[in-house]
């Protein structure tokens, strides 16, 4: 990791040793996650710097994942993926979706390099063609969905940063990106710091992206032992929504509604650490939870307001 000019803090965190936790179990639990961008442009060279489009050309209806990995990811997604959800964006997506049979939102855009690879994928509804690393604008309007996927294609990526900004935009308030990856990939499309790095670290990476992009709510779970075959591991990330549980912490908010200013107050208890912190509507200013850095509030209305990795919801 020191060949791509990282900073110190960078290369600590990159250095965590990763906690004994079993399949299920959140990864990220006690992991501070950096909020400033510590990646360098070298991070994001390639093996192959050819044109994707090329290298794409040509369908591969093939998984790339095998069977008990895939198995295992379906299951994730049946366990995380909002129940009502009416709007899905699989991002690079291709010819098949992995989303369980029971899950059907009415508008399930696929975007990926290949129609023919799009077209074949029965999951769908609408598709897209789109180069993400050449254009990681995506062509949809501002809380569009209502989750967003990524099946072992965020190695690929070479300005995941702006791509995850664009997925919080697209995010309607509460709904959920997921990322998964194993240890499979097309190494010389895959961009340097992925390559580098070991299963622990692509994990810990991949986390960043979410959390540098502005995502709160990150968690990190290994859904299939290398013991079993295929390792497969999923970062996801919720988007700013009411009442939304954070893994491991116990989060309460109350509200008191004046006439001119009302009030918001956030508990957040992690172990026996008990932290509060306050703000009124009017002049909303950034508020600093300890380890955490807190955002910009809205002074509209009753949104729900986040703090750091924790939300205070509307009275």
């Amino acid at each position: 990791m020191s060949s791509f000019g990282l900073s110190e803090t960078a290369l600590r965190y990159l250095s965590r040793a990763m906690p004994d936790a079993g399949v299920g179990s959140n990864l990220l639990a006690g992991v501070p996650l950096p909020r400033d961008n510590f990646f360098t442009p070298q991070c994001f060279h390639r093996g192959d710097e050819s044109d994707d489009s090329g290298f794409y050309k040509q369908p591969r209806f093939v998984t790339h994942i095998d069977d008990g990995a895939i198995g295992a990811l379906t299951r994730h997604y049946e366990a995380v993926l909002p129940s009502k959800a009416t709007a899905h964006l699989d991002v690079c997506s291709s010819w098949v979706s992995f989303l369980p049979d029971s899950y059907r939102p009415p508008r399930c855009v696929g975007l990926g390099m290949n129609q023919a690879e799009l077209d074949r994928n029965q999951q769908l509804t609408e598709t897209v063609v789109q180069d993400l690393n050449k254009n990681p604008k995506l062509p949809f309007e501002d809380e569009s969905f209502d989750a967003v996927t990524n099946v072992v294609s965020i190695d690929y990526m070479t300005n995941p940063l702006e791509l995850l900004a664009e997925y919080r935009r697209v995010l309607r308030p509460g709904g959920i990106a997921v990322h998964s990856f194993s240890n499979r990939m097309f190494w010389t499309k895959a961009v340097a710091i992925w390559t580098a790095g070991d299963e622990w670290q692509r994990v810990l990476i991949a986390s960043a992206y979410f959390s540098i992009a502005g995502f709160d709510q990150v968690e990190a779970f290994m859904v299939r032992s290398p013991k079993d075959g295929d390792p497969l591991y999923v970062v996801q990330a919720a988007e700013g929504g009411e009442e939304r549980a954070v893994s491991g912490w116990r989060l309460s908010a109350e509200g008191v509604a004046g006439r001119n200013d009302p009030f918001f107050t956030v508990l957040c208890q992690a172990g026996s650490e008990v932290q509060t912190v306050s703000a009124a509507r009017r002049n909303w200013s950034p508020v600093a939870v300890p380890g955490q850095r807190g955002r910009s509030l809205s002074a509209q209305g009753h949104r729900a307001a986040v703090l750091g990795r924790f939300a205070c919801c509307r009275p």
